[in-house]
């Protein structure tokens, strides 16, 4: 089948075939491509008069034009949107809290010193018989105590994240290439 001038194709090539560009958001003269300038214009750039750009599909996804149910027109013809990267900061991590749970135990014989080895030994036994993953040694038998959130240190939950992080579902890169010319020049309905 022959391609229309105009038709996108995601091609597994090093290259672009003749008679296609890969979609890198170059600019083009109307003059020498009238027939895809016709079709796309200006629309990904360029100034329309000495310039026109191809669709720059690197690094982005691509996504169907319109509007789903109960939606606003968030995915106009045309329209670049999103981020590669999104830095997180306290106003845009949900508002949550951990807390840290201490099992306090009484002291026995083997343990009325707590030493390393002894103390240990105790958060092995604790662990397994409660189900805690923090357990700390107490001298005095008592209810599970909540640590002070300076023990555990300042997190990303309270100031956010300095820099941005991947944002990206996995993704397998090929070359998306736009016929440019010597295709079927499509047929308005």
């Amino acid at each position: 089948m022959d391609p229309f001038i105009g038709e996108i194709r995601l091609l597994p090539y090093t290259f672009s075939p003749q008679d296609w560009y890969p979609c890198d958001g170059r600019l083009l003269a109307p003059q020498i491509y009238q027939a895809l300038f016709s079709l796309i214009g200006n629309r990904f750039g360029g100034d329309g008069k000495t310039s026109f750009a191809l669709p720059n599909l690197s690094n982005q996804a691509v996504l169907g034009a319109g509007q789903g149910a109960g939606l606003a027109n968030v995915y106009a013809f045309g329209k670049k949107t999103g981020a590669s990267g999104v830095t997180l900061t306290a106003a845009t991590v949900p508002s949550h809290a951990h807390t840290f749970q201490g099992l306090a135990v009484t002291p026995s014989a083997a343990t009325a010193t707590p030493t390393p080895q002894a103390t240990a030994q105790l958060t092995r036994a604790t662990v397994v018989a409660t189900n805690k993953l923090t357990q700390l040694y107490s001298t005095a038998a008592a209810a599970d105590a909540t640590l002070h959130p300076a023990v555990i240190g300042p997190g990303p939950t309270s100031q956010g994240i300095a820099a941005p992080h991947e944002n990206r579902q996995p993704f397998l890169a090929l070359r998306f290439c736009i016929c440019v010319q010597n295709g079927i020049y499509p047929v308005r309905p």
